[in-house]
């Protein structure tokens, strides 16, 4: 495929790795895609709930280096992740009669889908939301001793559910949502690129398809989800190894062969190539002015 390349203007892209702390084999592929002359990542939000974030948590300080590869390199390197709020996976940070209508019959969050449909019958309590939030961030100022440097939300929770009604709100509210987002410095980007292009469909082609609508964006987000796969194995009885604590352990998403592709595709030559011609200069949330 022949792409055309931009001219002289240079575009910033943060390339997001999304799931971070799901498990250390993970974060693995993470590391890998952060380091190195062939950066494919430029950043990356954990999972506060995760299997990594919680044996961090029980830990003394000096001990939370050797035992996780990606807390490792950020604090080697003095960066600060974003938050990847979770209200779908697993188990809560609260106290479990504090966020009921966030759970099931196991004390567990309802998944993507049966959040969706607890939020359009109304049967969320936005105040147990609001606990929920406040516990992860809480969590990650142990961990970091700071405030994320972005938020965004597992399995896309941030926009859901999908009804007109609910976006037109959703779009009245994103205005002041910025302006208070900028007010407490956390920082967001022109435009985003998402779903269209994960897993197997992450291709040059696919990326240029997305891209090419936002040659005017001054900043870009591209939400990748890359690592190492994890195996059911991974997660010995017991130890919660993998995973955000739910009782069958980690996701078929986190299994896929997808997870491996797009890091393969993130470190590859051709998408670097891709990233010098087209003038994108990879950056972290933290850099946007």
């Amino acid at each position: 495929m022949e792409t055309h390349p931009q001219s002289f203007r240079r575009t910033k892209i943060v390339i997001n790795a999304d799931d971070g702390f799901y498990s250390d084999i993970r974060d693995q592929g993470i590391v890998s895609c952060l380091s190195g002359i062939n950066s494919g990542v430029s950043d990356v939000s954990v999972l506060m709930n995760g299997a990594v974030a919680r044996h961090l948590l029980s830990v003394l300080d000096y001990q939370r280096k050797q035992l996780s590869a990606l807390f490792s390199y950020l604090m080697k390197n003095n960066l600060i992740p974003g938050l990847h709020f979770n209200l779908t996976e697993g188990k809560p940070l609260k106290y479990k009669r504090s966020v009921q209508s966030l759970l099931d019959h196991r004390d567990c969050f309802l998944g993507k889908y049966g959040f969706r449909e607890h939020l359009l019958s109304s049967a969320v309590d936005m105040n147990e939301v609001e606990l929920e939030l406040e516990s992860q961030l809480q969590a990650f100022k142990q961990l970091f001793g700071t405030v994320p440097s972005h938020l965004d939300g597992h399995q896309h929770i941030h926009v859901l559910p999908a009804e007109a009604e609910f976006y037109k709100n959703v779009s009245d509210q994103a205005t002041k949502a910025r302006e208070i987002f900028s007010s407490y410095g956390l920082k967001y980007t022109q435009g985003f690129i998402k779903m269209a292009i994960m897993g197997k469909r992450q291709s040059i082609d696919s990326l240029d398809r997305c891209l090419s609508p936002l040659k005017n964006c001054e900043s870009i987000e591209f939400m990748v989800h890359p690592g190492f796969k994890v195996s059911c194995t991974d997660n010995d009885v017991g130890h919660n190894t993998s995973g955000c604590g739910n009782p069958e352990g980690p996701d078929l998403f986190s299994q896929s062969d997808d997870r491996e592709h797009e890091m393969n595709f993130l470190l590859g030559d051709e998408f670097q190539k891709y990233m010098l011609q087209h003038n994108y200069d990879l950056i972290t949330f933290s850099n946007l002015s």
